[in-house]
């Protein structure tokens, strides 16, 4: 999910390409370039859930750098948090 810094607007899209500076996410919207965004990216990996007994959630904060017709590419702030989403039952 993606969430504009300015009046708050949210919506679903989907990472393409991710790496640690950045990632391209498809979005049925158009974004502007300069765009503030906080980013909240579930991982679903079964390692993790393994280890933790949870699902993970990652929060990036960043801005877009260029907007196509079919996405967005975005550069992160570098900073990111990562959050246990829930407990499994035991």
């Amino acid at each position: 999910m993606i969430t504009s810094a300015g009046p708050h607007h949210s919506l679903n899209v989907q990472t393409k390409d991710i790496s640690a500076a950045g990632a391209f996410l498809n979005t049925s919207e158009p974004i502007s370039t300069g765009t503030r965004f906080l980013l909240r990216c579930i991982l679903p990996s079964e390692k993790i859930k393994k280890l933790t007994g949870a699902e993970s959630i990652v929060k990036l904060e960043g801005t877009v750098m260029r907007a196509t017709s079919t996405g967005v590419a975005v550069c992160f702030d570098g900073e990111c948090q990562i959050f246990g989403l829930k407990k499994e039952d035991d």
